[in-house]
């Protein structure tokens, strides 16, 4: 399946067994860009050339499905306080992902974006809110250019 942004002009071509994309994707025909701070969506290409000047990847359906998911792609540092101290107070946070909940209103925060490309994700855990990923600005194309 080969996938295309027309607002950062990315290619995707996803590598893996048929059947676990179609398990994993569904019927969907367009999904969130991977490019950090890319507000564009990945089209399912039924046919036809794509622009010439596009940068294409390939990437593995389980890399492509975390990092549609908002997980990442497995790469980046560790969320330890000292980075995340640093991270917070030297770069502007140029995006808030979330959601409003109950009554009275609370905010789930998903993800922060900062200035950079770097993507903080947030999850819930017994003791409050968990930072458990730092996922580096440019790291899908890393992850492409490293996998096997």
């Amino acid at each position: 399946m080969q996938l295309w942004c027309r607002v950062c002009n990315i290619s995707c071509l996803l590598g893996g067994d048929p059947q676990e994309i179609r398990f994993l994707l569904g019927t969907n025909e367009n999904f969130p860009c991977i490019t950090p701070l890319c507000s564009g969506r990945l089209e399912k290409l039924k046919s036809g050339p794509i622009s010439s000047n596009s940068h294409s990847v390939s990437i593995p359906i389980k890399n492509f499905y975390r990092a549609i998911n908002g997980f990442g792609t497995g790469l980046g540092e560790p969320a330890t306080l000292e980075r995340i101290t640093k991270l917070l107070t030297t770069k502007k946070i140029v995006k808030v992902a979330g959601e409003e909940v109950g009554q009275p209103e609370r905010v789930i925060i998903d993800m922060l974006v900062l200035e950079d490309g770097t993507r903080m994700h947030f999850a819930s855990s017994t003791k409050g809110a968990c930072l458990y990923y730092i996922e580096e600005p440019s790291s899908c194309v890393e992850a492409i250019q490293h996998e096997p």
